[in-house]
């Protein structure tokens, strides 16, 4: 998985001095550089963290569009094995598409908590649909990113890939009622990758007791980045959210 992936987009283990882990999932076509402000914050509180790389990322979108949503999931459950393994507590942090991965760790394994940023449940109908009609004839699609950090991207999309999110967050939603840990979701109102009503979905419909939901408005679809407008305001609360939990 390794070769051929610039060093800065490496997995990435920071050892802390407590007992608890977190694991934390990127977005598509993303790396772990999109997960180094969280991962900055909760070093700095002494959580273990564990910045995962998605099969498939890091590389180019060539290689992503032959890497098959099983493979992803592949990836996070190793990690989270690996974590388990050396951690009493692990907890998962997921961003768009790696709320995906998040969610499905936290109902199939029993995670010590949950968080989402945007998580993929529901993407819009436009964007499955162009998905599904052109995916074997138009392999691409030009990825719009921030000109400041769009180097932690891929170029381009592979619509093979949108088109596999959307079957995960298909499979995803029928487990959604085995998730009994504590669970937050942050969303912008106004995020117009993937759907508002994906976080409310996922909250509604878990079995936790422990629900907690920070809605944003005029902000990013990813807003803990640090080009967000409240991104000190969501990573706070990401941290006060896990600190309450033990």
């Amino acid at each position: 998985m390794d070769e051929g992936v610039p060093l800065r987009m490496l997995p990435k283990y920071r050892q802390g001095n407590n007992n608890t882990a977190v694991l934390i999932f990127h977005s598509l076509t993303s790396s772990t550089l999109e997960t180094d402000n969280i991962a900055d914050l909760l070093e700095k509180e002494g959580y273990s963290v564990f910045q995962c790389l998605v099969e498939g990322h890091g590389f180019t979108h060539k290689r992503l569009r032959k890497t098959s949503k099983e493979e992803w999931l592949s990836t996070a459950l190793e990690d989270f094995n690996s974590a388990k393994k050396m951690y009493t507590r692990v907890g998962v942090i997921g961003i768009s598409t790696g709320g995906l991965f998040a969610i499905r760790l936290a109902a199939k394994y029993n995670t010590d908590f949950c968080v989402t940023i945007a998580p993929a449940l529901n993407i819009p109908k436009k964007f499955v649909t162009l998905a599904f009609l052109l995916r074997h004839i138009y392999w691409y699609k030009k990825n719009r990113t921030i000109k400041d950090i769009s180097s932690w991207y891929l170029t381009h999309m592979p619509l093979t890939s949108v088109w596999s999110v959307h079957l995960l967050a298909k499979s995803i939603k029928k487990i959604l009622s085995d998730i009994k840990c504590p669970v937050l979701s942050i969303h912008s109102l106004n995020d117009s990758i993937i759907k508002f009503s994906s976080s409310s979905d996922f909250l509604i419909n878990s079995s936790s007791h422990n629900i907690n939901f920070i809605t944003l408005s005029r902000d990013l679809h990813i807003p803990v980045l640090p080009c967000g407008r409240k991104s000190d305001y969501a990573l706070s609360r990401i941290c006060v959210f896990i600190k309450k939990q033990y």
